[in-house]
């Protein structure tokens, strides 16, 4: 259906109206900078590469009874390593020995490594191939942490088109196709409509 769109105008830098259809026709506003985030994040997660990083020295992650104990579950220690963690327990005590780098992002604190850790109970083990974009959705049924699905939003949404910028015709409907190619083109990263039908005629 966007793919085929005929854009008419870029309104107040913000906003591109369509037409979409070719017997019951509709005129479509698409949010620009929602559109734009979105082709964005499914870039991002398409062509994301988590890479480690050696830390220095170990770093005391100052784990508590509990977090230690989900540390001895196959699974949590498979999901930590997926998503590029390394550590080491040296007399009850756990060091973090590598952190993953996410968009040019090191995660080398205490509060990374919990976060993902908490995260751990509801993703498989499979975590670091899934790359479902259903960011309205629960990050870890779709097998992201919520912290790396943090990250990746974000990005999209910095580089993004924002309000306030011209667009030429072009560019527009290119922005537009863009959208029709997203596999979950009506959201942005936030959750946020990016495209709303306004008439039909």
């Amino acid at each position: 259906m966007l793919k085929q769109a005929k854009v008419i105008a870029q309104v107040d830098k913000k906003f591109i109206f369509a037409v979409v259809g070719e017997v019951d026709q509709i005129l479509i506003c698409v949010d620009q900078h929602a559109a734009s985030e979105r082709v964005r994040l499914e870039t991002l997660e398409k062509n994301l590469v988590v890479t480690q990083t050696p830390l220095p020295k170990p770093l005391p992650l100052n784990l508590s009874n509990t977090e230690i104990q989900q540390l001895f579950s196959l699974k949590t220690r498979q999901i930590l390593l997926q998503w590029k963690f390394a550590f080491e327990i040296v007399n009850s005590e756990v060091l973090l020995t590598a952190a993953p780098t996410v968009l040019t992002k090191v995660l080398n604190t205490p509060d990374d490594f919990r976060s993902v850790l908490a995260s751990s109970s509801g993703l498989t083990s499979s975590a670091s191939s899934s790359s479902s974009s259903s960011s309205s959705s629960s990050s870890e049924q779709n097998g992201w942490p919520n912290l790396m699905r943090r990250i990746v939003n974000s990005s999209a949404c910095r580089g993004a088109i924002m309000f306030g910028e011209a667009l030429s015709l072009e560019r527009c409907a290119k922005l537009v196709r863009e959208l029709g190619d997203c596999e979950f083109p009506f959201i942005c990263a936030h959750g946020r409509p990016s495209v709303v039908p306004v008439l039909q005629f």
